[in-house]
């Protein structure tokens, strides 16, 4: 439904709501998803949370790394992600 309100969007009032800019998080993002496949095909993980617990934090790492590597352009993006990783492990986030 949602990519059918986008399309019709598009076609009736001429606007779009993403530009080329989106392409390197969704690179970086199909890249990460695709290196968490082959960790699951090479590590011998047991079905749910043992799983969930190694390839989460693989994923995370690999989006991360391959945003800056491809050359994030939003800085801002960089703060809140670091403020909420150091609210998650209880340091202040200043």
């Amino acid at each position: 439904m949602n990519a059918l309100t986008v399309f019709l969007v598009r076609r009736l009032l001429g606007t779009w709501p993403y530009n080329r800019h989106y392409l390197k998080p969704l690179a970086a993002g199909l890249v990460a998803v695709g290196g968490a496949v082959l960790l699951r095909w090479a590590l011998p993980l047991p079905d749910g949370l043992a799983a969930i617990l190694v390839l989460g934090p693989t994923v995370l790492a690999l989006f991360a790394a391959l945003t800056v590597a491809l050359g994030l352009s939003d800085r801002q993006f960089l703060m809140a992600f670091w403020v909420a990783v150091r609210r998650n492990t209880g340091k202040s986030g200043a």
